[in-house]
């Protein structure tokens, strides 16, 4: 419903523009994008993961695996429990790290405050947030060769239980829509936090969090899942990609210019008339 509403927004804004009799039968069509020109294969692949696991839990037919541009070996997806003391340590030292939490657009400030962890390393001594954390709406459209997702495990634990009973099952046919609805949107707050990287994606979740949630990124069988979609041959195990534990050695590589990212968020704060940036 929410796709079907948007393309009528679009289509009505285009004839607007254009100055078009609203009775013409002018068609648009709407094709997702077969290759991710951001991303190395290991993400898009983590990614495609994230939509096969949404297809078979909210039913969603159709759904076809991006292709990265970019050839080569890459980096898979590495978690780290929070407590890590070497997650803890370089997450601090390297102030130029992107950190998406899971909540809304405007809550970031309320989300650190809130956190033991992000609380002692984002502010500085009056109060203002000195590192680039971000929500998955507010960096929706941006891109960074690295990205921390920071406890989108654990808020699933506590905020969605209902998903992991789902994930779990593959069934979510006993839940209405304003039950589904919170479900498959935090599932589309996590797709787009984890397309934002280039090359390297951090996951940093509590025990709970890595054991209970990000299972389904590490231990389930890539091809039992593919049998459970009905993809017609769309979908193959080449596709998909899971996350391993990271070591300290995965934090060294293709680290941010920290002027360059600086430029990126004033151009986008100022497209978007945000402070935030």
């Amino acid at each position: 419903p929410l796709f079907r509403s948007t393309q009528a927004n679009v289509h009505n804004m285009i004839i607007r523009q254009m100055e078009l009799d609203e009775t013409i039968n002018l068609e648009f069509n709407f094709y997702e994008l077969g290759y991710n020109y951001r991303s190395t294969t290991s993400i898009v692949n983590f990614c495609n993961l994230i939509q096969l696991l949404r297809g078979i839990a909210f039913n969603i037919k159709r759904l076809i695996p991006q292709k990265s541009w970019f050839t080569g070996q890459s980096s898979l997806p590495v978690y780290f429990e929070n407590e890590d003391l070497n997650g803890q340590t370089l997450i601090q030292e390297q102030k130029e790290i992107v950190i998406i939490v899971p909540c809304q657009e405007g809550e970031e400030y309320a989300y650190c405050q809130a956190d033991d962890y992000l609380k002692a390393i984002v502010f500085d001594q009056d109060g203002n947030i000195t590192r680039n954390v971000q929500s998955p709406i507010r960096a929706k459209g941006l891109e960074f060769s690295r990205v921390v997702l920071y406890k989108f495990g654990d808020q699933c634990v506590t905020d969605y239980p209902e998903l992991i009973k789902i994930l779990e099952s593959g069934r979510s046919e006993h839940l209405s829509e304003d039950e589904a609805l919170p479900l498959e949107y935090f599932v589309n707050r996590l797709y787009v936090a984890a397309s934002r990287p280039q090359r390297r994606l951090f996951i940093i979740d509590t025990k709970r969090g890595i054991h209970d949630f990000w299972k389904f990124f590490n231990e389930v069988d890539l091809q039992t899942l593919i049998t459970r979609y009905p993809n017609e041959g769309t979908w193959t195990i080449n596709d998909l990609a899971q996350m391993q534990q990271g070591t300290r050695d995965n934090w060294v590589e293709d680290r941010d210019d920290p002027r360059i990212l600086a430029e990126n968020f004033f151009a986008d704060g100022k497209a978007n008339q945000s402070i935030y940036q």
